[in-house]
């Protein structure tokens, strides 16, 4: 399988922050959460929010929330989008 990366831009609102980040296009959301939180919080000096806390990405350019089981292919996500990470 061929990797594939996407420069996506992150905002979190938890902390009013937001980050680019370069994502495998074939993880699930749900797992890129986890690597967005805990290196946001590293860099903010902030707690990780807990593991079982489901993670809501909010896309600007389609105007919904994205299915955190999907991955950024399955959901078209393209380099240059932007997320909200709620």
């Amino acid at each position: 399988m061929v990797i594939r990366m996407k420069e996506i831009d992150i905002y979190i609102t938890a902390i009013a922050a937001e980050y680019s980040f370069r994502m495998d296009e074939n993880t699930p959301l749900r797992l890129l959460a986890d690597e967005v939180a805990a290196i946001a919080c590293q860099k903010e000096q902030c707690e990780q929010p807990p593991d079982d806390a489901e993670p809501i990405f909010y896309s600007v350019s389609k105007r919904t929330i994205l299915d955190s089981s999907h991955t950024l292919r399955e959901l078209s996500i393209d380099s240059g989008d932007k997320l909200y990470l709620v």
